[in-house]
């Protein structure tokens, strides 16, 4: 049983491993991705779920799905790879969260470093923006990121999670048992 003042009490299985943990549900295996797997089903989830948590292969007509990943998990893998979270069913990965626990020096370091790469590989859309496909969108928000981050804010919130999730895996309840697994990873 995991839980404690604050945390859901979830009964999980919980293997230690030479990068974290495993905490094993019923249906969901949860670990962190310690960089030693293959990327190619991030780019594919990321790609799978950039349209509102829906499939957004069509909305890249040139091809590059690449640009999903690049904008939306890239920054964490060379930022916080200790925070990325792989979630598997019998069907295979099906999601992957990633947090940060300090929020302002991630945006630091993703507009120092991260984006800077990202804007070499995309060319920053001309024209009316309301004419640019989502790709064309994508691109622009590398070259000119808006970040929100008021500094009250992060004093008292200074984490943050984002969740990629396949459709198959949504609507699960599965969020809460993340966060488990999250503070976990901060508490070791």
């Amino acid at each position: 049983m995991v839980g404690g003042a604050g945390k859901a009490n979830i009964d999980v299985e919980r293997t230690r491993t030479c990068c974290g943990f495993v905490v094993k549900y019923s249906t969901h295996c949860i670990h962190c991705f310690c960089g030693n797997l293959d990327e190619s089903f991030l780019d594919e989830i990321c790609v799978s779920t950039c349209d509102d948590c829906q499939d957004g292969h069509d909305l890249f007509p040139c091809k590059q799905f690449k640009m999903a990943a690049d904008r939306f998990m890239g920054p964490y893998l060379k930022i916080c790879l200790e925070h990325i979270f792989v979630v598997e069913d019998g069907d295979g990965r099906c999601w992957f969260p990633v947090a940060t626990f300090d929020s302002k020096h991630f945006y630091d370091q993703l507009k120092k470093h991260w984006l800077p790469e990202v804007c070499k590989k995309y060319e920053k859309p001309e024209g009316n923006s309301s004419e640019w496909t989502f790709a064309e969108q994508l691109a622009s928000s590398s070259h000119n990121p808006s970040i929100f981050l008021p500094q009250d804010l992060h004093a008292k919130y200074s984490a943050h999670v984002q969740i990629y999730l396949v459709p198959r895996a949504q609507d699960l309840g599965l969020g809460e048992r993340l966060l488990v697994c999250v503070s976990l990873c901060a508490e070791t």
